[in-house]
């Protein structure tokens, strides 16, 4: 096996291909041993959970619980990327109650103080989904997780059929 040094790879100026470098068909560029630096902008990772019919994930508190499976951990590569936080919540709540959702770190901080206010008349069931994103500023492992609570001691659950999903992605800077 040879060895290529190089500072610049630089594609020709001119003709059909200008300004590229072309890698051919059925060839491959393996970075596993190195460090490939992805431009601003690009998903850098992707963690994920869902929580389909949940009959055990029951909120009955009015202080802040953690959501049984709505937990995810992610190890930031870079220290200045941007993550990003989606969930996607179907819920079944008393009528006439009110429900409160709340993403926080491992140590139960707010995620820049995100709460979404989930207010029943006569439905049963809703749907709530957002987002949040916050700087890492580590590349330590964040745990990021989705807590709730109610105005009363009334279930809130995602049992028969409901689901919640929530995301974390890593975005470089």
């Amino acid at each position: 096996m040879s060895t290529l040094h190089v500072e610049n790879l630089k594609g020709l100026s001119s003709g059909g291909n200008a300004n590229k470098i072309i890698v051919p068909s059925g060839q491959t560029i393996d970075a596993s041993a190195g460090t490939l630096v992805p431009s601003a902008g690009h998903i850098v990772q992707h963690v994920t959970t869902d929580v389909t019919n949940p009959s055990t994930t029951v909120v009955n508190s009015t202080s802040y619980v953690d959501i049984n499976g709505a937990t995810v951990n992610i190890t930031p590569k870079y220290q200045d990327s941007l993550c990003l936080i989606m969930y996607d919540i179907f819920v079944y709540a008393a009528a006439n109650k009110i429900a409160y959702l709340l993403l926080t770190d491992g140590s139960n901080n707010s995620l820049g103080g995100v709460y979404t206010t989930w207010v029943q008349s006569s439905m049963l069931d809703t749907h709530v989904a957002g987002h949040q994103h916050y700087a890492f500023n580590s590349t330590s492992q964040q745990t990021i997780k989705m807590r709730a609570k109610g105005n009363d001691t009334t279930n809130f659950s995602w049992a028969g059929g409901r689901q919640l999903s929530l995301s974390v992605l890593e975005i470089k800077q």
